[in-house]
């Protein structure tokens, strides 16, 4: 990641929008497989796989954690909704991101993925690499355009923001 937008991610990690943090990475990541190359996204809030995207590569049930730390937790809804996606072929994937200047985003295969706690270096052995590839070369584009916009919000939340994107931009956002 660089500085430009790690300094905006911590911005809206420390601003009064942050208890959505989690759920604004996501969309902004729903956001940037739809402008990288996926031609069908559904962004979910609520219950189920964080994310769905097919395209070229495949179809791909995306659970999306963001930490601080060098760990995330896989809880058993986790394993439960790749199980689920799995059934219409779409293949399992942990998407992490460590909020750190030298981190980037890791898109490893999670089918055989138990619940519990995983650290993220070690999660790189089973990156999906050309995934990867695409969410690390536009992640940091979409959060230096969309992120002072969330900011300067003040008359809208900013998940209602990105739901208007999301549509906007084609990608499926489900509450």
């Amino acid at each position: 990641m660089d500085a430009a937008a790690y300094l905006l991610l911590r911005q809206l990690q420390q601003s009064s929008i942050s208890s959505d943090f989690g759920k604004i990475c996501q969309s902004l990541l729903g956001l940037t497989l739809r402008e990288n190359g996926f031609n069908h996204v559904v962004n979910r809030l609520v219950e189920g796989v964080d994310i769905d995207a097919s395209g070229d590569l495949g179809q791909f049930a995306i659970e999306v954690k963001t930490t601080e730390n060098r760990e995330v937790l896989i809880g058993e809804k986790d394993v439960k909704g790749w199980k689920e996606r799995s059934r219409d072929h779409y293949a399992p994937v942990l998407a992490a991101l460590r909020i750190s200047l030298l981190s980037e985003w890791t898109l490893c295969d999670a089918t055989d993925l138990p619940k519990g706690t995983h650290r993220i270096q070690r999660l790189r052995l089973h990156e999906v690499v050309p995934l990867t590839k695409i969410v690390t070369s536009g992640f940091d584009a979409i959060v230096q355009k969309q992120v002072p916009t969330l900011l300067s919000l003040t008359q809208r939340s900013p998940l209602d923001y990105l739901k208007t994107l999301l549509r906007k931009a084609g990608v499926d956002p489900q509450e």
